[in-house]
């Protein structure tokens, strides 16, 4: 069975903002603004699904892949096994969609359950969330730090080899010899 998104031809477009690392909230409502009038909108949740459903996670990670050939850090980023930035940001993915369903849940028994253990038990769990996420937010501010120094570092690396390309061809053939078993850096020369 095809969701709404694939229904309304929005997949490549959903694809798209999932490989800008765009929250899933953040596309359901871009979608919606794409539907027809009269549709049915598309849910948070209805997102999340598109992005487990594997065709499309292969389809993005391709995409990711792909933007990342020749860039410095892509063979360092496919070395690694986690990546905790992109972790991060996926946990925080996975903590709005709970909020969300938890407040849909808590909206649609609302009057039936005022005070019970019911609402009790998930506005609990609802403010663990809340505080879950708000720590993984400052986690991600903390990771965004490094990354832009990574990057500076980076960039400063890049001026240093295409100087002494050009300034100091022997020094740089020397470095380009004791880096070649460095699989690692194979990109620093190119």
């Amino acid at each position: 069975m095809a969701s709404k998104i694939e229904e309304y031809g929005l997949t490549d477009t959903a694809i798209q903002m999932f490989r800008e690392g765009q929250s899933f909230g953040k596309i359901a409502a871009a979608l919606n603004t794409m539907l027809p009038e009269g549709a049915e909108p598309v849910s948070t949740m209805a997102v999340y699904r598109l992005r487990k459903n594997p065709v499309i996670d292969s389809k993005v990670k391709e995409l990711l892949l792909a933007d990342s050939v020749g860039s410095v850090s892509a063979n360092v980023q496919q070395d690694e096994e986690i990546n905790p930035y992109t972790e991060t940001c996926r946990l925080i993915e996975d903590c709005d969609v709970q909020i969300d369903t938890i407040k849909a849940r808590l909206q649609a028994t609302k009057k039936a359950t005022v005070g019970s253990k019911y609402e009790l038990d998930n506005m609990g769990l609802l403010a663990n969330l809340i505080s879950r996420k708000q720590s993984l937010l400052k986690d991600v501010a903390l990771y965004q730090k490094d990354l832009a120094n990574i990057d500076n570092v980076k960039k400063m690396m890049k001026i240093m080899v295409e100087l002494m390309k050009q300034e100091a061809p022997d020094a740089y053939n020397t470095f380009k010899e004791r880096l070649v078993k460095e699989v690692k850096f194979q990109t620093l020369l190119k």
